[in-house]
Parts: structure tokens; sequence; C-alpha cells
């Protein structure tokens, strides 16, 4: 009776951790907008819904002479304004966290797409 007892309890606090521990299902995070039609000298703005923390950064491909954008960083929101026309990428990193197990990454891109005037 004593070990039966003793496997009851183990088995209990057992199954209590199991199904204490939640399912981990990535949020959604919402980057809007995905693509930017802009004219030289407009500012828009980019949001991230759903992230702990945002990372912004240009793409290596960006021609530092003449750049087609820059942006200004703010909490979950980068002000992109327009410099020269083309087309370039600005690339966004966000994580999010999964309780107990720390947090992760991903990333999207936003296609920046600048026209004359």
């Amino acid at each position: 009776m004593k070990k039966f007892f003793i496997y009851a309890v183990a088995l209990v606090a057992s199954a209590m951790v199991c199904t204490s521990c939640e399912k981990h299902n990535n949020p959604e995070i919402v980057i809007k907008p995905s693509r930017l039609f802009m004219v030289v000298g407009d500012v828009a703005a980019v949001e991230v819904d759903g992230a702990k923390k945002v990372y912004y950064n240009y793409s290596k491909t960006r021609d530092e002479s003449k750049p087609v954008f820059e942006y200004k960083e703010a909490e979950h929101v980068a002000y992109v304004h327009a410099l020269n026309p083309g087309t370039d990428t600005l690339f966004i990193v966000y994580r999010w966290s999964h309780g107990m197990w720390g947090a992760d990454a991903d990333g999207r891109t936003v296609i920046i797409t600048v026209f004359d005037n």
C-alpha cells in the first residue's frame, strides 16, 4: 500500500508538471506595410505589432553614396524618409518571449521603392 501511494503521488506530480507546460505557438507578428511606394521627401511609418523587441537594419547592397532611404527608430516603429529614387530593403528582426524557454527571433523585410517627383 505504501509503494502504491508513493507511485500515485509521483504520477500525479509528473502529470501536473506536464500539463502546466504551455504548448508554444508563435505569436502573430504584423508588419504594416509590407511594401512602401514613396516619392523623394516623403516620410512613412513601418509598424510592428505583436513583438517584444524589434531591430531594424539596412540591406547589405545599400549604396552609401546615394541611399534610397534612411530610418529613425522608435519603439516598434521605424520612420522611413525617402531620399533618392530606387528600390531598397529595410530588414526587420523581432523577438518575442517563450516564457520559461527564453526568447526566439525571426525576421522579415519591407521593400521600399522611391520615385522622383
